[in-house]
């Protein structure tokens, strides 16, 4: 009986699985990528774009939202924003393999910040609708960026909270660590007269969530 022979792949069909694996090999160089399964690799690799920012370029702002999701390649970025007094704070520096942007697409509750090229900067950019598009597609992705969004949220909580600002980065970064995160309904009291609060609010005071459902962070003591 004869052995059939497998079809021939076609030369166009061939230059892009030549150059989608070229692309992932490139991806997986990036630490917080490399243990993403190929799929993901692979729909990563065919949107992403590389872009080159000058030293000092700014390349998002704090009053404009950004419409992509970066990641870095090579050189630095400084993140920064302004607390509630309009004071200047850093949320330090963005080393090569860091993503950012996913403020926007996440939801952009703890507002926008500023991000500048400290050097001549590499980034591999990505648009937030082809991210919300293949969201299905990206589950590893979209959890990592979940969790980095909750961290920031945290960090960027606690760099407007002015009696905050003057901590130096690390010190507010060690601060995360004694947070608890809560989300109180409308109408349960948070702290009532008469009752020793067993952590430090940010607002120590008789608290009602009378007007809608908060969330806030207290430290352990």
């Amino acid at each position: 009986m004869a052995t059939r022979t497998p079809p021939q792949e076609s030369m166009p069909r061939q230059q892009r699985r030549l150059r989608d694996e070229r692309r992932m090999a490139a991806l997986r160089e990036i630490p917080t990528l490399r243990d993403l399964p190929a799929p993901e690799l692979r729909l990563l690799g065919r949107h992403a774009v590389l872009r080159v920012f000058a030293n000092n370029a700014t390349i998002v702002t704090e009053r404009m939202p950004t419409d992509y999701l970066f990641i870095v390649i090579q050189g630095v970025v400084t993140v920064n924003l302004h607390d509630r007094n309009g004071r200047d704070v850093s949320l330090g520096c963005l080393p090569v393999g860091t993503m950012f942007g996913e403020n926007a697409l996440l939801g952009n509750r703890f507002g926008g910040n500023s991000v500048v090229a400290q050097s001549v900067c590499h980034l591999l950019q990505i648009p937030h609708d082809i991210l919300r598009r293949e969201s299905q597609q990206l589950p590893q992705l979209m959890a990592h960026l979940r969790a980095m969004y909750r961290t920031r949220l945290v960090q960027a909580t606690l760099a407007r909270v002015p009696f905050l600002a003057p901590l130096t980065e690390p010190e507010r970064a060690a601060l995360i660590d004694q947070l608890i995160v809560r989300d109180v309904p409308r109408g349960e009291y948070i702290i009532k007269v008469g009752n020793r609060p067993n952590g430090l609010d940010r607002k120590s005071t008789r608290l009602n969530s009378s007007h809608a459902n908060i969330s806030y962070a207290v430290f352990c003591l």
